[in-house]
């Protein structure tokens, strides 16, 4: 497990895939030999919220002994909001360009269809995470804010039930590259994609991770405080 007093330098060798975390956590890189806590501190940010954090994604099988303290909502809000905007303003259009660029060097004009099926994907992807930007996270702020029972129509299951897995599509495209297109001189181009769309996946699946094992069940409990007030 990681722990407080373990070197943020330290952290980045053990498992490089963390450098998106700490990218979400507007932590830059420049650690000297600083620990985890002393950067923390130096950033202004939760020591105790930002350790479940990199468990989370560090150890696909962590969870918090206890669900996450309601006093971390805005914390996780805010982290949520972070990594849509690095996904949707970074990530996405990152790969998207790598596919444009390996369909026009490419000699199979089926390779062309990949930019049509990202873009549908992307599009999905999109509206996924505005609708929780624009509806799901400020009703969670306003439960939060609230000291008497909420008058709300909506509740943290009306999300749960249209939560889609939005990863799964990351599978049909990676399905193209590996079986359906035949080889072309582009095969460099297409590695590289099949590396990124893996690290997509993961990254995503342990995005839903946070949402539904940290998130829904928080929400859970501040609407049932709200109901007994």
């Amino acid at each position: 497990m990681i722990t407080k007093d373990i070197k943020m330098a330290d952290l980045i060798h053990m498992n490089h895939q963390l450098l998106v975390v700490l990218e979400r956590f507007r932590i830059p890189l420049g650690f000297e030999n600083k620990t985890i806590t002393e950067i923390c501190e130096k950033h202004n940010i939760n020591l105790n919220f930002f350790l479940i954090i990199i468990n989370a994604y560090n150890d696909e099988n962590y969870l918090p002994e206890e669900n996450l303290e309601c006093c971390f909502v805005s914390d996780l809000i805010q982290y949520l909001k972070n990594s849509h905007r690095y996904y949707i303003n970074e990530k996405f259009p990152f790969l998207r360009n790598m596919i444009e660029q390996f369909a026009n060097e490419s000699e199979d004009p089926k390779a062309r269809l990949l930019i049509n099926f990202f873009s549908e994907y992307f599009a999905e992807v999109k509206e996924h995470m505005e609708y929780e930007d624009r509806v799901v996270f400020p009703y969670i702020m306003e439960l939060s804010k609230s000291s008497s029972s909420s008058q709300s129509e909506y509740n943290i299951r009306t999300y749960t039930d249209l939560h889609d897995h939005i990863e799964e599509k990351v599978i049909d495209l990676k399905s193209i590259l590996i079986k359906y297109l035949p080889p072309t001189k582009a095969q460099s181009q297409r590695i590289q994609i099949l590396f990124e769309l893996f690290r997509l996946e993961e990254d995503l699946e342990l995005h839903g991770k946070i949402e539904d094992k940290l998130l829904v069940p928080m929400v859970q409990k501040m609407e049932n405080e709200s109901l007994n007030r």
